[in-house]
């Protein structure tokens, strides 16, 4: 794949996973770096900085894939990527909902009411475990002597994926340790930024797609 504009569905798709892995790994830090905190700071602070901290590292990991895909960021992708955030955010109620529905045919079987949820959150496991080994397949393959077509992308896919996985391993321990723990919900937190930042590079590339399209065709028609 090529760190240049992308041409290929497939290019697109990368650049948007990519938006979602790197900001998992980027709030995954930023959580790691909060509870570290935790000791030092009050509890009112740290509730405001450790959102503040979020929020920056979601922004952080969206424009580390967007400029490791070799985009510019210009008025384009500022409106585009501020659709897609909302976009982003409004799909995160409507994933959470789908729990219900998983949760009906679960009700034969248990009377939980956790049972929706924990379904849900497999099926999303799933789906991410999916996205990892496809986008550290893709930069394995690229780590090759005769490609290395975006070594940097690689190294921070990698990075990204192992950070997350850490933080999901230490979550699973807490969980099992300790009766319902805040930290067992991290990798939640985490996969909820990586959707959002799906949404946000989407709208931030299908705005500057159309962007490109308008501008070539006012270009043809001052030619003629």
């Amino acid at each position: 794949m090529s760190v240049h504009a992308s041409t290929t569905r497939r290019d697109h798709a990368l650049l948007a996973g990519d938006g979602a892995l790197l900001t998992m790994g980027t709030v995954t830090v930023a959580f790691v770096l909060a509870v570290g905190l935790q000791q030092l700071i009050s509890g009112a602070v740290l509730e405001i900085g450790g959102s503040l901290m979020m929020l920056a590292a979601g922004v952080a990991g969206v424009v580390a894939a967007w400029l490791l895909h070799g985009r510019r960021i210009d008025l384009p992708t500022a409106i585009g990527a501020a659709c897609g955030a909302a976009a982003g955010g409004l799909a995160i109620p409507l994933v959470a909902s789908v729990s219900f529905v998983l949760g009906l045919p679960l009700r034969l079987v248990t009377d939980s009411e956790y049972a929706g949820p924990l379904a849900l959150l497999v099926v999303i496991s799933a789906c991410v475990a999916a996205l990892l080994a496809w986008l550290l397949t893709d930069a394995v393959r690229d780590l090759a002597p005769r490609r290395r077509a975006h070594f940097r992308l690689d190294v921070a896919r990698i990075a990204a994926a192992a950070v997350f996985a850490l933080l999901v391993v230490v979550s699973v321990y807490l969980v099992v340790a300790q009766p319902e723990p805040e930290q067992g919900e991290a990798p939640i937190w985490a996969m909820a930024g990586g959707l959002i930042a799906a949404g946000v590079v989407v709208g931030a590339d299908v705005a500057t797609t159309v962007a490109q399209r308008m501008g070539r065709s006012r270009r043809a028609v001052a030619a003629d």
